[in-house]
């Protein structure tokens, strides 16, 4: 189907197509097997449907699923070029008060998780296809997928599966959450091995009823009274929703391990009535035949975890973690391992803990602050906080990018940061901005909604103060002095966190390689050259696009070549194209610095030539690996 000016038009500006192809004819064919648009995409195009596309900030890239609540989609930040999912309300829900206030209480639910077991929120609102929340997209498989392509798992995969979702689900409850639907199809497998836990449409808060609408008789999912899966659901909660409590859950996680060992539902009868009085009836099956020769510890174990009765089974998921590890002679992962971080976070025996006060505060009204915090509700209410405390100039990100940004911007005295970002977390972004502070850090406060979180004890080792959500104005004066007394003591370093920062590393011929710097962003291009200068280049050239840089390339070459993808007039794709054709070229080195996640479009950019391929937020410590894999010749080991 061939596309008119005016609809390639319609189509650049919603983001959807690059500006380069304003000038050349082009089908939706075409744009399809370029990887340009996706097949979805094409279908919405040609039904005349280009609105359903856009979401707000955000371009629908595909339809990832739908249930009873709405359905999913994966799509990008139109600026940021995110890659998110988004639910949008089924629109035979949009006419439904209890439809609307379940999904409203499911956005209000979630906005407070913060876990990385857990899919986090990022925003909600309004669009003309209805109420909407977007959320991290895990980039993978369910669990339930994962089996029935591959088989049952191994012990030892399915256990570490079981550990992960053990510990979300636990966050989930300590924050008085149930969430009534576990099974293998809510546990997403990330690329990197994780599971987030999903789904929170059903979860119950504890204490509160359920919503039904007065004289309602529907016979919808919402309103039937019975909310979870059958065959993970407990026989308390099949047989009233409204008793079921976070047992019920752990009930449901016990059904999801024994499917991820044996492939497997626990009771596979054939009808709806039968596997409701099997899970209430029938026997427990012995775990041993998948599972180490552990006897009947293990087998007692289970029996717990599975238990036809509530108070039969672990009080706590947490408790439930203990007792296997106890059978398994298995040591738990420390409590003070910092996600993200490769590099271990000792103590600082120079910094105050985090509890320390100190007297005396400082003048509000001439410090500037930046609130990096993905939940709005949170910015909104720390932000109204230091307003009464007497602070004027406040600068707001909702994630570690954006945070960076705004750091570099503003060079705020006065850094407040969630615990957990959505591409990040707090100690990743204080050391993305240590190589720019030569006088030493700004104050921080880490702020987090969870007071047994696993990254706490290396933040207070590092000498930062944190807060605990809720908090009150005088507990954040509290760690703000805390916070100012800190950065004064360390003046003069160059790091808060003692560790084996790339400072001391050498790369011997940066001093004489000659760099391009190629982004349409001046920010990553910025960020980038400073990077580079950390580990020592000095001999800079930047292009704001694959045209400006390719007039540069056609005069001269360049020891090293850095690319984003998607640029205005020339991607970065063809721009490693044309550098690969060229003999003059052969010696460079080339890396793709791109916010793109998509396997399949990656896969595209790494058949243009590019030795590299690196996320936007990479630290200095990658992009140190990735020059001494392409280039060993130009990095000294340390």
């Amino acid at each position: 189907m061939d596309i008119s000016p005016i609809q390639r038009e319609e189509l650049i500006q919603s983001g959807l197509i690059p500006a380069s192809c304003s000038v050349k004819t082009i089908t939706l064919e075409e744009l399809v097997h370029q990887g340009t648009i996706s097949a979805f995409q094409a279908s919405k195009i040609i039904q005349g449907k280009l609105g359903d596309l856009i979401v707000g900030n955000y371009v629908i890239l595909d339809k990832l699923g739908s249930g009873g609540m709405g359905s999913v989609f994966k799509a990008k930040h139109r600026r940021m070029r995110r890659i998110s999912a988004i639910k949008i309300l089924a629109p035979e829900l949009m006419n439904s008060t209890e439809g609307v206030q379940r999904f409203q209480r499911e956005i209000e639910v979630i906005a407070r998780l913060s876990h990385p077991n857990v899919v986090m929120a990022y925003d909600a609102g309004d669009c003309p296809q209805g109420h909407f929340l977007i959320m991290e997209f895990v980039d993978g498989t369910d669990l339930h997928q994962l089996v029935a392509r591959h088989g049952r798992l191994p012990w030892e995969e399915a256990i570490g599966f079981f550990r992960d979702a053990a510990q979300g689900l636990s966050y989930i409850h300590k924050q008085g959450l149930t969430h009534r639907d576990i099974k293998p199809a809510n546990l997403l497998k990330s690329h990197g091995g994780g599971i987030k836990i999903s789904d929170l449409g059903l979860v119950r808060l504890h204490g509160i009823e359920e919503m039904s609408e007065p004289g309602s008789q529907s016979t919808s999912p919402l309103t039937m009274g019975i909310c979870g899966t059958f065959d993970y659901m407990a026989p308390e909660q099949a047989e009233d929703t409204g008793i079921a409590d976070h047992r019920a859950d752990i009930y449901s996680l016990g059904c999801t391990l024994w499917y991820l060992l044996s492939g497997q539902h626990l009771y596979p009868e054939r009808n709806l009535v039968l596997k409701i009085k099997a899970h209430a009836t029938k026997s427990i099956p012995k775990i041993g035949p998948y599972s180490p020769d552990l006897g009947p510890p293990l087998e007692d174990w289970w029996g717990r975890m599975v238990a036809k009765r509530p108070e039969h089974r672990h009080e706590t998921l947490d408790a439930a973690l203990q007792d296997l590890d106890n059978i398994l002679g298995t040591t738990p992962i420390p409590s003070n391992r910092v996600l993200g971080l490769s590099i271990p976070i000792p103590p600082h025996p120079s910094q105050p803990e985090a509890q320390t006060v100190f007297g005396g505060t400082f003048a509000a009204d001439t410090q500037e602050i930046l609130l990096v915090d993905p939940s709005e509700f949170q910015r909104t209410i720390t932000s109204k906080m230091l307003g009464e405390l007497g602070y004027k100039k406040i600068h707001f990100a909702e994630n570690m990018a954006m945070g960076l940004e705004c750091f570099f911007d503003f060079q705020p005295d006065i850094l407040i940061i969630g615990c957990l970002l959505p591409d990040g977390s707090a100690l990743q972004l204080i050391e993305r901005i240590l190589p720019e502070c030569p006088t030493g850090p700004p104050a921080c406060v880490v702020i987090s909604s969870d007071i047994n979180h696993e990254s706490l004890p290396a933040i207070t080792a590092a000498g930062i103060p944190y807060l605990v959500k809720p908090f009150s104005s005088h507990s954040l004066v509290k760690a703000l002095d805390a916070a100012k007394a800190c950065h004064s003591s360390e003046q003069g370093n160059t790091t808060v966190v003692d560790a084996p920062f790339l400072g001391n590393r050498k790369v011997s011929a940066w001093s004489r390689a000659t760099i391009l710097i190629v982004d349409d962003s001046a920010f990553a291009r910025k960020r980038i050259r400073s990077l580079l200068s950390f580990l020592g280049a000095r001999n800079f050239t930047e292009a704001c696009d694959g045209t400006d840089a390719w007039e540069l390339l056609e005069k001269r070459s360049f020891d090293f070549i850095t690319t984003d993808w998607q640029m205005p007039k020339m991607q970065g794709d063809e721009l490693a194209l044309r550098i690969r054709a060229e003999r003059l070229h052969a010696d460079s080195g080339l890396v793709m610095i791109t916010g793109e996640t998509e396997t399949e479009l990656l896969n595209r950019v790494r058949e243009s030539g590019v030795e590299e391929v690196l996320g936007k937020s990479l630290s200095d410590h990658a992009l140190l690996q990735a020059i001494q894999r392409i280039r060993p010749q130009w990095a000294t080991k340390p």
